[in-house]
């Protein structure tokens, strides 16, 4: 990008008699930039179609790069002038998760797929039968793959050749030539690879969803098998989950992105309409605004990488910090809580953290002041409260069947006996579990409502030997409601 005294920008002219220069800036304002000297001026950077940032000696050079980067796009009229605000966007956004990914998960980084060809996405848009010219709002589309071609697992590979999405032949001429031979014995080593999705997911019983940017190529076609099964023209499915349960689309008609649920039926906006106006939504922009949304709820801690499913990690989307997310210590056990939106059952997803602080954490208690050193869960008291103020109470023992005993440093998780009741458990009926470390936490669904908040009822010692009177925690209330404003991810 182009750096005048701060701004990045797009040269569009010089005079070569002065070395006077009119920038297109970020800001859509042309600006007039001093005379330069050509041969000594200060760097500029060099865009490419690769996705990549190099230095170019002076600004003349870094303009001759700017013209043969559009060329390279095929870009004319208007769409130039989109050019580099849409590419710095991308570039920031990308170098943002890169940093991150590299030292929290580097797993996801790994999967993260070098830049798409200039081959390949002519390829692309002769199979769906579009181009830039005709399609404007595939440019931020193809700015994104510019730098990284989706994410490259060869789970989603086997996945789509087993659902007869790619031939043998698309593997062998793609990405994925050792795959055609492969046994299913030998593929179950890629099934930790349903978790790495970038977009990130949750679980919930036996439910588990994860969202990953698609390469070109499969992006191509699994959005032809979408667009003949559901008759939705102009429609791209750029990102989805391993299962292809939840499916993001990009409209190339308007530059919506939008959120296939329900059966892959319901079509909700992923962004809200406010962010779109604010950042724009022409060219696909909205793709980026989405993007972006992600890339700062990863990097400032509200979606964290962590175990989704039993040994299996990758980045969890329930809110960590944030309006979405609450946080209530009482006698030295603190619950966290939040919820996030499933559209593809419309339902809200929530989560409840439990961990016994140790010393030196905020809010911990000694082991003389919270009077045990472990302490168990017996029962809990949920209170749901809809728009109207409503509530509804739900009481039950343990949680899905549960009885976590808690301990600094971690816990135990013992479970109900099968044959016992749902109501009424007796310690005898409770088996004991395994040891673990970290938090406790486990996760259920709920219909979309207001509010969320309740009690937990924890034993002092174990629940087969007691050392005292059974006590509250609190669940602070935490919002289970979604609505046009928010994002979906």
């Amino acid at each position: 990008m182009t750096e005048l005294n701060g701004i990045c920008g797009i040269a569009e002219f010089l005079d070569p008699r002065t070395g006077r220069y009119e920038v297109r800036c970020d800001d859509g304002q042309v600006r007039k930039v001093r005379p330069v000297n050509l041969k000594a001026a200060e760097p500029a950077a060099l865009p490419s179609a690769a996705g990549v940032i190099k230095t170019c000696e002076t600004f003349l050079e870094a303009t001759c790069a700017w013209w043969e980067l559009k060329t390279q796009l095929a870009l004319e009229g208007d769409m130039v002038e989109q050019l580099a605000p849409l590419w710095s966007r991308s570039i920031r956004l990308w170098q943002q998760l890169e940093r991150y990914l590299d030292s929290e998960s580097p797993e996801i980084a790994a999967s993260l797929a070098p830049p798409v060809s200039s081959t390949s996405w002519k390829q692309f848009e002769v199979d769906l039968q579009l181009s830039l010219a005709t399609s404007p709002h595939l440019l931020a589309l193809r700015l994104l793959y510019a730098r990284h071609n989706g994410q490259h697992l060869e789970f989603d590979w086997l996945f789509a050749l087993n659902n007869s999405i790619v031939a043998s032949s698309d593997l062998a001429s793609a990405i994925a030539p050792r795959l055609t031979s492969i046994t299913s014995a030998a593929a179950k080593q890629f099934e930790p690879q349903r978790c790495l999705g970038l977009v990130g997911g949750y679980s919930a019983y036996n439910e588990l969803v994860n969202v990953r940017l698609l390469p070109l190529e499969l992006l191509a076609a699994w959005s032809r098998k979408i667009q003949a099964a559901l008759h939705m023209e102009g429609v791209i499915a750029f990102a989805a989950s391993f299962d292809f349960q939840k499916v993001f689309l990009l409209d190339v008609n308007t530059g919506e992105v939008i959120s296939l649920g329900q059966g892959n039926t319901a079509r909700q906006r992923a962004v809200p309409r406010s962010a779109a106006a604010k950042h724009g939504s022409s060219y696909g922009a909205e793709l980026i605004t989405w993007l972006e949304e992600l890339a700062a709820r990863i990097t400032n801690g509200m979606y964290v990488r962590e175990e989704l499913v039993p040994l299996y990690y990758g980045m969890a989307l329930f809110p960590r910090n944030g309006p979405l997310h609450s946080v209530a210590v009482s006698r030295g056990i603190r619950v966290d809580a939040s919820a996030v939106y499933a559209p593809e059952s419309g339902r809200m997803i929530y989560s409840i953290r439990l961990t016994l602080l140790a010393a030196g954490e905020p809010e911990a208690m000694s082991v003389a002041e919270r009077g045990f050193d472990t302490a168990q869960l017996h029962s809990r008291h949920w209170i749901i409260t809809d728009l109207s103020g409503h509530e509804e109470h739900v009481r039950g023992d343990g949680v899905v069947g549960k009885y976590p005993l808690l301990r600094e440093g971690g816990y135990r998780d013992d479970q109900q006996n099968r044959g016992a009741g749902n109501s009424g458990v007796q310690p005898q009926d409770v088996m004991i579990g395994r040891e673990h470390t970290g938090t406790f936490k486990y996760q259920s669904m709920s219909s979309p409502s207001a509010f969320f908040e309740g009690e937990l009822f924890f034993v002092p010692g174990s629940l087969r030997e007691p050392i005292g009177e059974e006590f509250t925690v609190r669940v602070a209330p935490f919002p289970i409601s979604h609505n046009e404003s928010h994002f979906i991810f």
